[in-house]
């Protein structure tokens, strides 16, 4: 799949005016997208909503990684395409990164996020209870029993001894 962003080539001068492409892998192999898993595992905290952004976040960023395969990047000869690259170029540039991003999520989620959404969400569903737990219609609530008061004392006993 060919995606069209802005010219970010390195220089003072426009290198391709009509843009540059961006072509990423129909799909992602194994080691791919279980690199992509992985990501999203490794990020921890405290804040719910804080780890949730982050580890979506490098997710996506995973996705760009794995993903493109190749592009028009130029600075003079081609530039290839890395991780270091990807840094160096794409991400350093929001605006066009994020017009990447939206397609490698569309690409990408069915075949990552989607499967362990519905992994989670299959593990925490809760189990039917058999039955009714509500207390039945018309019946009212039985009066708890006061307990026993407490056999503890508060006053020594002749058997207790100081120990020092």
């Amino acid at each position: 799949m060919d995606v069209s962003i802005p010219c970010i080539c390195p220089g003072d001068e426009l290198r391709h005016p009509d843009g540059d492409t961006i072509t990423l892998k129909d799909r992602l192999g194994y080691d791919e997208a279980m690199a992509c898993k992985q990501a999203v595992a490794l990020i921890q905290g405290d804040d719910l909503g804080d780890v949730t952004a982050r580890r979506l976040a490098a997710l996506i960023k995973q996705y760009l990684f794995s993903g493109i395969e190749r592009w028009t990047l130029m600075n003079g000869e081609a530039i290839p395409v890395s991780a270091g690259t990807i840094n160096e170029y794409l991400l350093t540039n929001f605006a066009v990164a994020d017009i990447v991003s939206d397609e490698v999520e569309a690409l990408y989620n069915p075949q990552v996020l989607i499967p362990l959404v519905n992994r989670a969400a299959r593990s925490s569903r809760p189990t039917p209870t058999e039955g009714s737990t509500s207390p039945p219609k018309g019946s009212t609530p039985s009066s708890r029993k006061r307990s026993s008061p407490s056999s503890t004392s508060t006053t020594p006993t002749a058997a207790t001894e100081r120990i020092t």
